[in-house]
């Protein structure tokens, strides 16, 4: 019989051996556990993000795909399955919705796009024609000198638009830059935008205001060209003064000049010098060479210019003004209106069309021009202002009239046509025209006087005394031309002595 106390220590040996067993056995069921947990977590956790970066980024048929695994590797539970399909549902909805926002955001941006692209195609194609609509001649003056009767002809000509009516803005100079190159754009925005066609304008006064019309233009159109018509300075005071007068009761007849607000016409024969002028009429007005001297193409002295200037102007105001010239390289058509309304001599007057339509680069020629915007009040139908300037009482003004006259065709001839930019039609005809302008037209033997000598070297018969146009021509010749740069990009003229 075994003892007891001797199995005692073996007993607790076992015991703890078992012990020992049993916590390292609970210790791997812990471990086995844990590791289940963190795997199954990890699991869920990558799932989820998936499944958000597939919302987000990835294509319907992407997601579908994967719906498709995730149901084959694992089982949803049966109270899961209401609330799958409600997800589907709303996954399917969602993105029926992206592919609507997309496809209305394709179609709007390319909407957009058509609408860009139209817009800035019709705006370059309104930037082309204003870059087209380059004014190419204007009708530049002197009033009265038949501009009206060339504004018809040129409407009537295939190759060339010209405003119907006098478009003097760009010209004017109380307006200022801004405002007269938007109205120079307003009367070409009724032209013609073809290459093929000349556009023009008519302004008989923009040769009284030379230098800004070249100061403008120039900045517009450097190429334009100017047509400048030319009349017997007699002639030529009596037309505009009637025209003047004839205005004058047209504007009361359509209300413009009422009651106290009437003006007084002022009469022919105290219109004389440029601070007496009324409208612009006065015996300077048809000193052309004060005012072609502002083209810049001659010699010129700076008393000339300033002789013109009205004496209650302040010398900033006769700057501004006259008292300027700027050299360019516009050239200049002259004319007189016997070349115009030459009836006499049929081959004379389409030599001098002739002229004309190559100084413009027209292809065709021009028609005979007709005598348009006559003043039919004169005569027995005039207004009590109406003049006859060959009457009598105004034999002083009308040899006023001459004696500037023979001193303006002189320079015209001498000093302004040595000019290259200065060109005429049938130069004997014109010669002959303005040599006409020492003589009274209403002296009937001076006239026959003029007609039988020769004027080519003396103006001895020139009713002024003047110099022999020989002696004036190497004056000329002597004289220098000197400028000096003013302000406003302005050519101010110094005195030259002979």
């Amino acid at each position: 019989m075994t003892n007891p106390q001797e199995n005692l220590p073996h007993r607790r040996e076992t015991a703890a051996f078992l012990k020992r067993s049993i916590t390292l056995l609970m210790a791997i069921v812990c471990f086995a556990s844990f590791t289940s947990f963190l795997h199954v977590s990890l699991f869920l956790r990558g799932n989820l993000v998936e499944t958000s970066a597939t919302d987000a980024t990835v294509s319907p048929l992407k997601i579908k795909a994967m719906e498709s695994r995730s149901k084959e590797n694992r089982v949803p539970h049966p109270k899961k399955k209401q609330g799958m399909k409600k997800e589907k549902k709303r996954i399917a909805a969602v993105d029926h919705g992206q592919r609507a926002l997309r496809t209305s955001g394709n179609e709007a941006t390319s909407q957009r796009s058509r609408m860009i692209d139209s817009s800035s195609t019709s705006s370059n194609k309104k930037v082309a024609s204003k870059r087209k609509k380059k004014l190419d001649f204007i009708i530049a003056g002197f009033p009265k000198t038949g501009t009206t009767s060339l504004l018809y002809a040129f409407g009537d000509h295939p190759e060339a638009d010209i405003a119907s009516r006098e478009r003097c803005g760009v010209t004017n100079p109380m307006t200022n830059d801004t405002v007269a190159y938007s109205k120079l754009q307003e009367a070409l925005s009724e032209l013609s935008p073809s290459p093929q066609v000349k556009r023009a304008i008519k302004c008989p006064n923009a040769v009284y205001h030379a230098y800004h019309a070249i100061v403008r233009l120039e900045q517009h159109a450097p190429n334009a060209k100017f047509v400048v018509g030319l009349r017997h300075p007699v002639a030529m005071l009596q037309s505009y003064y009637n025209y003047r007068v004839t205005e004058h009761y047209d504007k009361q007849q359509n209300g413009g000049e009422e009651g106290g607000n009437a003006e007084t016409i002022p009469p022919l024969d105290r219109l004389i010098g440029v601070d007496k002028e009324w409208r612009g009429v006065s015996t300077d007005s048809t000193r052309f060479e004060l005012y072609l001297m502002q083209f810049g193409k001659t010699a010129v002295e700076a008393n000339i210019l300033h002789a013109m200037i009205p004496r209650g102007e302040t010398l900033a105001e006769r700057k501004n003004h006259h008292w300027a010239i700027k050299p360019n390289t516009f050239s200049i058509f002259l004319y007189t209106l016997d070349q115009l309304e030459d009836t006499n001599n049929a081959a004379r007057s389409q030599s001098f069309r002739e002229g004309l339509q190559h100084f413009l680069d027209l292809q065709r020629p021009l028609k005979p021009v007709g005598r348009e915007n006559l003043n039919h009040f004169v005569g027995k139908q005039g207004h009590p202002e109406t003049v006859d300037i060959c009457l009598p009482k105004y034999k002083s003004l009308r040899q006023i009239l001459v004696r500037q006259g023979a001193r303006s065709a002189r320079w015209i001839e001498y000093e302004f046509l040595s000019s290259q930019d200065v060109l005429v039609a049938n130069r004997d005809h014109f010669l002959k025209s303005i040599r006409s302008w020492g003589i009274d037209p209403c002296d009937q033997s001076a006239q026959t006087t003029h007609e039988g000598s020769s004027t080519e070297s003396k103006t001895e018969d020139s009713p002024d005394g003047e110099k022999t146009v020989r002696q004036l021509s190497s004056k000329a010749t002597a004289r220098k031309r000197v400028f000096a740069p003013g302000k406003n990009h302005k050519i101010e003229i110094l005195p030259v002595k002979l």
